[in-house]
C-alpha cells in the first residue's frame, strides 16, 4: 500500500541573510553606527516600539535616519508596507529571537515615574513653556518638554545637588531656572543662589522678567560662552546644569566653562544633557571629560524629551558628572564647529518621490530639514526626504 499523497509543498518565508541585510542597509543609508545601528532599529521594531519616533528614541538614532533605514528594509522584504513598521515573516525569521523576557522596567524603562507631587510641578511649567521666545535653530536651541524640566530638577534634588547649593545654569532655553523657582515654591526648599548665563537677548529678557520674584537670589547674565566666564563667576558654583549644542566641540566648550565655575577641589557636580549618538562622538566626549577632571557618576539614555527635535531623535541622555578636583584643561582650540548646523555638518537630503538631493544647513536655502519639508521639493513638491551621506565643507588652513 503506497503512502498518502502529502499534496503540494507549502513554501515558508524566504530566508534572509541577517548579516548581509544589515550591512547593505547600513551602507545604503550611510549609517555611522554601521550594521549594529540597523540591528538596533530592527530589535526595537520586534519589541513593538511602534512609531518612528519611538523606534528612534529606543535605538538612539535621529528620526530621519530611522525612516531611511526602515525604507531600505522594506525594499528588502524585512518590513511590511504598513505603518507602524512590523517585521514580515522573513524578517521575523531573520531578526526576531522570539524571547520576550527583558530586564527593563515596563513602566518607565529606568527613567523613574513622576508621582502626583511631581505632576504639580510639571503643570506649573506648562504656561512658561508656552510663552518662551521662539527657538533659534542656529544656536541648536530645542525646547525640552515640561516633564523633562521636572525630571532635571528632581535629578538634582535626588543627588543632593540642589537644596542650599549655589547653582549655575549655562544656557537656559529649557527654562530650568523657572523649574527651580516653582520647585522651591511648591516644596519650600531651593538653591542658596541661582545664576543663569544665556546668549540669546530675547531669552535673557524673558528670564529676568519671570525670575524677578524668585524666593532666592537670582542673576541672569547675558554672555557668549565662546568667551571665558566673567571673573566673578569663577570658582563659585556647587552645581552646574547645562544642555549644550549637539556637537562634541559645543559640549567641550560648555563643559570647560562649567569646570571653571565649580568651586576648587573635588565634589562639584555637573548635570549635562547631550544628544551625541555615534560611538566615535561618545569616545571623544569621554576624552573631554577626562581632560577636565569630570567623572561619570551616571548616564541615563533617553532622559530628556524635546519638542519636535528630529536631529536628536527627540531625546538626549542625562550625564551626572562629578569633579575629581583636577585643574580644568586649557581653552578649547576653537577649530571645530560648535553648532550642528554649521558648514562642517551640512547634510544632503533626497526627495523620496523624485530623487532630487538638497543640502540643508546654515548658509543654505534651508537651515533645517523641517524647513525643507515645509517648503517641499523644488522639483516635484514632495515633502518626504531621506538623509544621504553627510557632506563636509573643507576648512581653510
Amino acid at each position: 500500500m503506497s503512502p498518502p499523497d502529502p499534496g503540494p509543498a507549502v513554501a515558508g518565508p524566504a530566508l534572509l541573510d541577517p548579516d548581509a541585510v544589515a550591512a547593505e542597509v547600513a551602507a545604503a543609508v550611510g549609517l555611522a553606527e554601521g550594521p549594529s545601528g540597523v540591528r538596533a532599529v530592527l530589535r526595537e521594531i520586534a519589541r513593538g516600539a511602534g512609531s518612528t519616533r519611538a523606534v528612534g528614541r529606543a535605538a538612539g538614532l535621529p528620526l530621519p535616519v530611522v525612516a531611511a533605514v526602515q525604507g531600505e528594509l522594506r525594499t528588502r522584504g524585512v518590513l511590511t508596507a504598513e505603518r507602524p513598521s512590523k517585521l514580515t515573516a522573513a524578517g521575523r525569521a531573520a531578526f526576531d529571537p522570539g524571547v520576550t523576557l527583558s530586564g527593563r522596567c515596563p513602566a518607565c524603562a529606568g527613567l523613574g515615574v513622576l508621582d502626583t507631587a511631581a505632576a504639580d510641578l510639571t503643570a506649573a511649567l506648562a504656561g512658561p513653556a508656552a510663552d518662551v521666545p521662539p527657538v533659534r535653530v542656529e544656536l541648536d536651541q530645542t525646547h525640552c518638554t515640561p516633564a523633562t524640566k521636572t525630571r532635571r530638577v528632581l535629578a538634582m534634588h535626588d543627588a543632593g545637588a540642589l537644596a542650599g547649593r549655589h547653582v549655575l545654569v549655562l544656557g537656559d532655553d529649557d527654562l530650568v531656572s523657572l523649574a527651580l523657582v516653582h520647585f522651591a515654591r511648591l516644596h519650600g526648599t531651593g538653591p542658596a543662589s541661582l545664576t543663569v548665563v544665556e546668549l540669546d537677548p530675547a531669552l535673557v529678557g524673558f528670564l529676568r522678567d519671570r525670575l524677578a520674584d524668585a524666593p532666592f537670589p537670582v542673576e541672569v547674565v547675558e554672555h557668549d560662552l565662546a568667551d571665558p566666564l566673567p571673573a566673578r563667576l569663577l570658582g563659585t558654583a556647587d552645581t552646574v546644569q547645562t544642555d549644550p549644542p549637539y556637537t562634541v566641540a559645543g559640549a567641550q566648550l560648555f563643559l570647560t566653562r562649567a569646570a571653571s565655575a565649580l568651586r576648587a577641589g573635588a565634589g562639584g557636580e555637573v548635570f549635562l544633557s547631550l544628544g551625541v549618538r555615534r560611538p566615535a562622538e561618545t569616545v571623544a566626549l569621554q576624552q573631554v571629560l577626562t581632560r577636565l577632571g569630570l567623572a561619570v557618576r551616571s548616564m541615563l539614555p533617553g532622559f530628556n524629551d524635546y519638542v519636535g527635535a528630529g536631529v536628536l531623535g527627540g531625546t538626549s541622555a542625562l550625564w551626572h558628572l562629578v569633579a575629581a578636583g583636577a585643574a580644568p584643561a586649557a581653552e578649547p582650540d576653537g577649530d571645530d564647529a560648535l553648532y550642528s548646523g554649521e558648514g562642517r555638518n551640512r547634510r544632503r537630503y533626497v526627495c523620496a518621490h523624485c530623487g532630487t538631493a538638497q543640502t540643508v544647513g546654515v548658509g543654505r536655502r534651508w537651515r533645517t530639514v523641517g524647513e525643507l519639508k515645509e517648503a517641499g521639493c523644488p522639483r516635484c513638491g514632495g515633502r518626504t526626504f531621506r538623509p544621504r551621506t553627510t557632506t563636509r565643507t573643507p576648512r581653510a588652513d
